[in-house]
């Protein structure tokens, strides 16, 4: 083989290689989406007031858990796990001007107060109105 065969084998190994891990991405993403879950975008507010960027994901109820799954990652196990006990929502927002152009126009955003400070969480209104009725309800009592 000469040099431009090689050349040609490798970018078409290279662009099947992408076309795999696309593929197993949307996989993910819709197996995730297709057993309860909802996009669900987060920020870590630090102690100044600054804000990291929007990380995209998908959230998923668990019982008494809100497991959270990064989009772009192949990881199985969720990237956040917080148990109902350790969200706060301190309040609720419409997106600024600026997150008009870096999150979904459909969304709206929770502050969240949690063991590791704040956060805040993008999500559809239905998403937000199910997340709310989820951290306001008594988790389920067992008898014996």
């Amino acid at each position: 083989m000469d040099v431009l065969q090689w050349i040609a084998l490798v970018l078409v190994a290279g662009l099947l290689l992408l076309a795999a891990v696309a593929l197993a991405l949307l996989g993910r993403r819709r197996r995730l989406q297709h057993a309860g879950g909802f996009e669900l975008c987060l920020r870590l507010v630090d102690s100044t007031g600054w804000s990291g960027g929007w990380v995209f994901g998908v959230g998923r109820f668990r019982g008494d858990r809100l497991d959270w799954y990064r989009t772009f990652s192949l990881a199985l196990s969720p990237k956040r796990s917080l148990h109902r006990d350790q969200i706060g929502v301190r309040g609720r927002r419409e997106l600024t001007e600026r997150e008009h152009n870096e999150l979904p126009s459909d969304h709206l955003v929770l502050e969240w107060s949690v063991d590791a400070g704040v956060l805040e969480a993008s999500m559809t209104r239905g998403s937000a109105t199910a997340f709310l009725s989820w951290v306001e309800s008594a988790p389920p009592e067992t008898y014996f």
